[in-house]
């Protein structure tokens, strides 16, 4: 009888082993598969689309409100590619948002500064085809991508 006890008790044991062995394989597999398709869905989100300008564009509107870069790039410009900045980056922003919102909303949405950002960047995307557009016909695509890079150092400069 002992000897079945325990011919018994092996054989549970190795169906339990076996069992959480396979559960635990099962359940690696599906959380490497999870991390796969998260990194994959991450990089299609970061890669797609080219968010680098959306990105530098988000950097640029969290610091200066549109006022900012007219002043900077339309009214105090001096320079050629301050006048392509103006005219195919933040005149297409501008025109968005006037249309867009009345002059008493765009006070108000101005006041909420976070309100302001999500709006900027809602007109950034609904005018990026047209923006992008306009830079290739001057042929300065780069000045998107690099557009939070050069503001800032192009801010400084002025403060100087």
């Amino acid at each position: 009888m002992n000897l079945h006890i325990g011919i018994a008790s092996l054989i549970t044991f190795g169906i339990i082993f076996l069992l959480i062995r396979f559960f635990t394989k099962t359940i690696i597999k599906i959380v490497l598969i999870g991390l796969v398709l998260a990194v994959l869905g991450i990089y299609a989100f970061i890669v797609i689309d080219n968010p680098e300008e959306d990105i530098s564009f988000v950097q640029v509107m969290t610091d200066y409100t549109l006022d900012d870069l007219e002043r900077l790039y339309c009214k105090n410009g001096t320079s050629k590619t301050d006048a392509i900045k103006c005219k195919c980056i933040i005149t297409p922003l501008s025109n968005d948002m006037k249309s867009r919102f009345s002059s008493h909303e765009l006070k108000h949405i101005k006041n909420n500064r976070i309100r302001y950002i999500f709006e900027l960047i809602k007109s950034f995307r609904n005018q990026k085809s047209k923006i992008k557009q306009k830079l290739k016909s001057n042929n300065a695509s780069h000045l998107l991508k690099n557009f939070g890079k050069d503001i800032n150092i192009t801010a400084l400069k002025r403060k100087e």
